[in-house]
């Protein structure tokens, strides 16, 4: 099972909406995925690096963020 399956199962399973982040811990490596449909981003870094400070900087890029997500959605059609 991937990361994005589990999350979607538990989304549905405790009835509290879509999850906006997933984080997921390997013993070399974390996976951080940002969800702003219809992108995933997806950061990867060693364990030992500072999710806190992962989920900061991806703020930072919210801007970036946000003109991808108006680019697909004129690109695929997707109205919000």
């Amino acid at each position: 099972m991937n990361c994005s399956s589990l999350s979607l199962g538990i989304d549905k399973q405790i009835n509290q909406g879509e999850n906006l982040y997933n984080i997921a811990f390997g013993t070399k490596y974390q996976t951080v995925q940002i969800r702003k449909h219809p992108l995933t981003i997806i950061f990867l870094a060693t364990s030992s690096a500072s999710t806190g400070l992962i989920l900061k900087e991806s703020k930072e890029l919210d801007t970036y963020f946000s003109q991808l997500q108006t680019n697909a959605r004129t690109h695929l059609q997707i109205q919000n």
